[in-house]
């Protein structure tokens, strides 16, 4: 548990160092705090708090809603990841679980937020990381949860950046 509060906190430094604007600052905070306690459960016990997930959707939207943020598109794009995500779990229940089908379109109606085309990139990094972590690990069963918010909030933390030009 002390690892997640360090990488949590060396993260918030390089958030308010590269996101611009409090209201990102503070969803990327709930982003690392939230995502940090979901990660922790979903590898010690497999299993991720529905409370935590719908406080931080909750959180999401209000704030894309006061900043105008929350386009058209921005939530089919989250609807896509949400259908492709239950979709899997529908097909592979041991190999994804509905923690991780609610906390997708979460992660991607923020990451979503700042450019559409960083959603792809967010998923194809999260992938990747779980993949290596199944191959060096030798084990079929690897928590997503964790790749899932670290990708997302580097994603964020590119995208969100001032020197991104999209």
């Amino acid at each position: 548990l002390w690892a997640v509060t360090v990488a949590a906190s060396i993260a918030l430094v390089f958030t308010w160092l590269r996101v611009p604007g409090s209201a990102d600052q503070l969803v990327v905070l709930i982003l690392i705090l939230g995502g940090a306690y979901q990660a922790d459960s979903d590898v010690r016990t497999r299993q991720v708090s529905r409370t935590v997930t719908y406080s931080m959707a909750i959180f999401v939207v209000l704030v894309l809603l006061a900043t105008s943020r929350l386009w058209s598109y921005v939530p089919v794009v989250a609807a896509v990841v949400f259908g492709g995500f239950f979709l899997i779990h529908l097909r592979r229940r041991e190999s994804l679980g509905f923690g991780d089908v609610l906390l997708a379109p979460v992660l991607a109606l923020y990451v979503g937020s700042f450019d559409v085309a960083a959603v792809p990139a967010w998923l194809i990094g999260a992938s990747l990381a779980a993949a290596v972590t199944a191959i060096v690990r030798r084990h079929r069963h690897v928590a997503f949860v964790p790749w899932l918010t670290v990708s997302a909030v580097s994603t964020i933390l590119y995208v969100g950046s001032p020197t991104y030009s999209g």
